[in-house]
């Protein structure tokens, strides 16, 4: 495996940046939107992937085909029992989110459940059961107005770069439709293959289904259109140069939460953000260079709106699950 570099370069980071949008683009197509040539390209971006750097996955998107249900959870763990409760949820197939942070409410997990009788279960009966929680609450998302897969850094690449990548891959792939009903058993198989590896050729994939190439080609294809699959590019913050990671917990007027929400959205700075129920209104997931970068943050965007106050901010001491990224919980980059 190779070895971590003590820093990275423009190169890297453009290789993500452009993976940020489509995680399934050839190197070859990657090397030609960065104009760089593709054996270069390919060794990096690799590489990145080999280190764990970026993760490039597929995920069911269940909230849109199956109308599930997202419930963030803050979890009181015993004495020295952090990582241990972190890494535990963290395993759950339901997770989409785990940190661990400073403060007396040490776990937050971002958990996708299929429906309110599963809510319950967790919630009451599997979460309080796991080794080392004293403690735990919830709050129901209500809208998401950034859900972390959809998160892209700024200022990496140019805008006539994005465009061209976004008119190409994306563009290509919009038909309109909503998402697909009634999965088939091999729908089931190729998304259980893409979550282990989104980059896994229409090929590989044809062999280990045994269809032919262009028909796994034109079912990916569908399914990433309709919405009903979604490509996912985790890349660690640190590769941008965002060193730091906080939680904030915002309370906001009813009649301002939308508002405030869509601005958050689309700040380069914010990874998640979602309306939610309890003595919050809005939950927010920070991404910034250093920590007077976050408190610049928090002073002009959420102090511009009338009525709006942070409520709670912690910072993330380490960010055990991003989508398909897992993290060692000794890690803190």
């Amino acid at each position: 495996m190779p070895t971590m570099p003590d820093t990275w370069d423009d190169v890297d980071r453009q290789i993500a940046a452009v993976l940020q949008i489509a995680g399934r683009a050839s190197w070859g197509a990657v090397a030609r939107f960065l104009d760089l040539p593709e054996r270069t390209v390919a060794r990096r971006g690799q590489r990145l992937i080999d280190l764990g750097v970026i993760k490039v996955s597929t995920y069911l998107d269940a909230i849109t085909a199956y109308a599930a249900r997202s419930v963030v959870v803050r979890l009181r763990a015993a004495s020295g029992q952090a990582r241990a409760v972190a890494a535990s949820v963290a395993e759950r197939a339901d997770a989409s989110s785990v940190s661990i942070l400073e403060g007396s409410r040490q776990v937050v997990a971002l958990l996708i459940l299929s429906d309110q009788a599963r809510v319950a279960t967790v919630l009451l009966d599997e979460l309080p059961a796991i080794p080392g929680v004293v403690s735990s609450e919830s709050t129901t998302v209500l809208r998401p107005y950034r859900s972390g897969y959809d998160w892209m850094a700024t200022g990496v690449i140019s805008a006539g770069v994005r465009a061209e990548v976004e008119a190409e891959i994306l563009g290509a792939l919009d038909d309109g439709t909503g998402p697909v009903s009634g999965l088939t058993e091999a729908d089931e198989r190729l998304i259980a293959l893409l979550a282990e590896d989104g980059r896994m050729p229409a090929t590989r994939l044809a062999e280990q289904l045994g269809l032919k190439t262009g028909a796994v080609r034109r079912r990916i294809e569908q399914l990433i259109a309709t919405g009903t699959l979604r490509v996912r590019a985790e890349v660690r913050p640190s590769l941008f140069g965002l060193h730091v990671e906080a939680m904030a917990w915002l309370r906001v007027p009813p009649s301002r939460v939308d508002d405030l929400g869509r601005r958050l959205a689309e700040s380069g700075s914010v990874r998640f953000c979602s309306a939610t129920t309890g003595e919050f209104q809005l939950m927010v997931d920070v991404l910034a260079r250093d920590e007077h970068e976050l408190l610049e943050f928090l002073a002009q965007t959420v102090g511009s709106v009338d009525g709006a106050r942070t409520g709670e901010v912690e910072l993330v001491l380490a960010p055990v699950r991003r989508g398909p990224l897992s993290i060692n919980v000794g890690e803190f980059a």
